[in-house]
């Protein structure tokens, strides 16, 4: 009888066992066909995913194309012919078309005739074409790199006064606040990290919170954030709120915040024309509040104002912007003067399409011209960018090293000023 009944619970078993086989092997098929794309598609491009999200209003007016023919434009040799889209970042590029390419061989364009093209050869070197531009194609002299020099940022140094909030919390200290108070966070005139515990080594503002400090309960943290750096309201200009993966250059800030007053209410960074009825500001790429916009979202918006809201979730850079909105905080871009983006919202790896955001690494990878930064001459990127997000410890460091430490022998940068005028139009 024992014997019988062990033979069927072995029947029972073997039954199972090839039920179970067959379940997975379908559910491996499957997985297989819905990821055929991964495997033997095209590479994935992330510029689709942004499209929606980088709706930036792209113009020049009449001063600033002025300014940028008179002091920058130059027809000479080694010149980059550049013009820009109004409604799209999308250029047209085509890695074949050595035309659109920035090469060391010589290009020519399709008019030039047999003729002339060979004495034309030398002055078209290094040239690059965007089409659909706002304005007239004017020739930039990339010789001329928009960087400043120590004087000039000394100076910036004693004018402007601003106080930089990081968000962190207490598993971070030493795996990321650490490593900004290091580095960049030394060039505010003070900085704070915002969490709940102390520390006696880096500078926190210990706050009672209601709540547990986790990433849902992110806008409650920040309202109390804003009373507390409410109180300083009148020794700094300027409040920088950024997260502990970010990297700020301050000087490239401390040189857009000069052509603006601190009793304007304004923010500054870098908008997404989404979710809110004018965009919100990036809070991971970080952003500006200046002491007039400071005062009013403390003392006219938060828990007071029935635009500004009271529910709780983790989106605390769009409640932001829309409780600053609410009482005529104005939101300002920060595009440089060739419309290029200074607050840069996500990682380089992202940014720049490398393979560390493929879904299979061993699988080559292929630059999308199309893609955010991966285009010749990296023409969206702007060489006065001033933050960088998702930043993690190491690079930090690199980042610190290669801005402030090391110089090539025989590069001079030469500073070009926006006069004020066009930056306040701007």
């Amino acid at each position: 009888m024992k014997k019988l009944q062990y033979q069927n619970s072995r029947q029972a078993y073997s039954k199972f066992r090839g039920l179970c086989c067959l379940i997975l092997g379908i559910g491996t098929g499957l997985l297989l066909l819905l990821n055929f794309k991964v495997f033997f598609g095209n590479t994935f491009n992330y510029q689709e995913y942004y499209n929606y999200r980088n709706n930036k209003k792209n113009y020049l007016s009449d001063k600033l194309r002025e300014f940028i023919v008179k002091n920058i434009a130059d027809s000479d040799s080694s010149s980059i012919i550049i013009s820009r889209s109004t409604a799209s970042t999308n250029h047209n590029y085509d890695d074949n078309n050595k035309k659109s390419l920035i090469t060391n061989a010589p290009t020519t364009h399709h008019h030039l005739n047999s003729k002339n093209k060979q004495s034309k050869r030398k002055n078209r070197e290094h040239i690059i074409t965007i089409t659909n531009s706002p304005f007239n194609t004017t020739t930039i002299n990339p010789k001329l790199n928009i960087h400043i020099d120590a004087d000039y940022s000394t100076k910036l140094y004693k004018k402007i006064r601003i106080l930089c909030y990081i968000n962190t919390h207490p598993e971070n200290y030493y795996k990321k606040a650490i490593h900004i108070h290091k580095t960049w966070a030394r060039r505010c005139t003070k900085h704070i990290f915002m969490s709940t515990k102390s520390d006696p080594i880096l500078p926190i503002a210990v706050l009672k919170l209601p709540y547990p400090e986790v990433r849902m309960h992110l806008w409650s943290k920040f309202r109390i954030i804003l009373r507390y750096i409410y109180q300083f309201r009148n020794d700094y200009d300027y409040f920088l709120k950024t997260d502990d993966d970010t990297y700020i250059i301050m000087e490239n800030l401390l040189n857009v915040l000069q052509n603006y007053s601190p009793d304007m209410p304004f923010m500054l960074g870098h908008r997404f024309m989404n979710i809110a009825r004018n965009g919100y500001f990036s809070g991971g790429a970080g952003y500006v509040l200046s002491r007039e916009a400071l005062k009013r979202i403390v003392e006219q918006s938060i828990d007071k104002h029935h635009n500004c809201p009271v529910y709780d979730e983790d989106m605390e850079d769009v409640k932001m912007s829309i409780c600053g909105q609410a009482v005529g905080v104005r939101l300002y871009d920060t595009f440089d003067i060739l419309g290029r983006y200074r607050f840069l919202w996500a990682s380089l790896d992202m940014l720049y399409n490398f393979t560390s955001y493929r879904v299979l690494k061993w699988r080559p990878v292929k630059l999308q011209p199309n893609t955010l930064y991966a285009a010749p001459h990296q023409s969206l990127l702007s060489d006065v960018a001033i933050s960088f997000h998702y930043i993690t410890p190491d690079v930090l460091y690199m980042l610190e090293y290669f801005l402030y430490h090391l110089r090539p022998i025989g590069l001079v940068n030469n500073f070009i000023q926006l006069p004020k005028e066009i930056c306040n139009e701007q």
